[in-house]
């Protein structure tokens, strides 16, 4: 079994490998039938295609085996609950708070209804609340980010994890319909990328993974995807005050972005 950091970062090239060449061959049959290049209804292919959204998660937890304390360490770090109640509302509503106050500011420099502010989920966003959050965080919070962050520092290694996992998602999304629109896919990427950094500093000043959970699900409370594809604005505002606030993060707490600063420094 691997134990030195140096090991667990090789498992990171066998991780992207699984995760993004799933992603085509999960979704290749509903794609030749969309496409009209076989026959048939697209239905029974689907269940392939939301199998794809959890391969990231499979994957860690197969490759977890390998690294020192294997699956148990994968999943320990979620486990810590004792965070102050006041870190749990921030991480629930900083999401939404965001979006509401980007879009207020919109609204007053460019002089115009660009959308609304609050986009309440849905029954089925409820439900998904619930689980996407910890089966995308497990693999990309959990798995990735760790090797890169002994490797390259927290702020870089949040850029890359921001990244692929942002890349994975525009990969899904693309291969369906019409694609997304160029416009669509910038924003989310950087959504996800500045998110990222956002999450690391929660992370990092609570010593909580579980946390950043919370995080995520958070901005299923607030959805401006519900707004695509007639107005992007929404999701441009927020990907920007995700990337503004990961900015921010940066420059007025730089001690907890140090490579030598352990999570939760400044809260022992």
């Amino acid at each position: 079994m691997s134990t030195a950091p140096e090991d667990r970062a090789r498992d990171l090239p066998l991780f992207f490998a699984i995760v993004f060449g799933s992603t085509w061959l999960l979704q290749l049959p509903a794609i030749l039938v969309q496409r009209g290049l076989i026959p048939g209804p697209i239905e029974p292919y689907m269940p392939l295609v939301v199998l794809g959204y959890f391969v990231p998660a499979i994957a860690a937890l197969l490759l977890a085996r390998r690294r020192a304390g294997g699956v148990g360490a994968l999943v320990r770090p979620f486990g810590k609950f004792r965070v102050s109640p006041g870190w749990y509302v921030a991480a629930a509503t900083h999401s939404a708070a965001i979006l509401m106050m980007g879009m207020v500011l919109a609204r007053l420099v460019g002089g115009l209804e660009m959308g609304d502010a609050v986009y309440p989920p849905s029954a089925a966003q409820l439900a998904a609340m619930v689980v996407i959050p910890f089966t995308e965080q497990l693999p990309w919070r959990g798995f990735v980010y760790p090797p890169l962050e002994r490797r390259m520092g927290p702020l870089a290694a949040s850029i890359v994890t921001g990244t692929a996992w942002g890349l994975f998602h525009l990969q899904k999304q693309a291969l369906f319909g019409s694609g997304l629109a160029p416009a669509v896919a910038l924003w989310l990427l950087l959504l996800m990328i500045g998110g990222t950094v956002v999450y690391t500093w929660i992370y990092r000043r609570t010593g909580s993974m579980f946390l950043v959970v919370v995080a995520n699900a958070g901005v299923y409370l607030n959805n401006p995807v519900q707004a695509l594809p007639s107005n992007v604005v929404p999701l441009a505002v927020l990907a920007l005050g995700y990337c503004a606030a990961a900015a921010l993060l940066c420059f007025i707490d730089r001690p907890t972005w140090s490579m030598t600063a352990p999570a939760a420094a400044a809260t022992a």
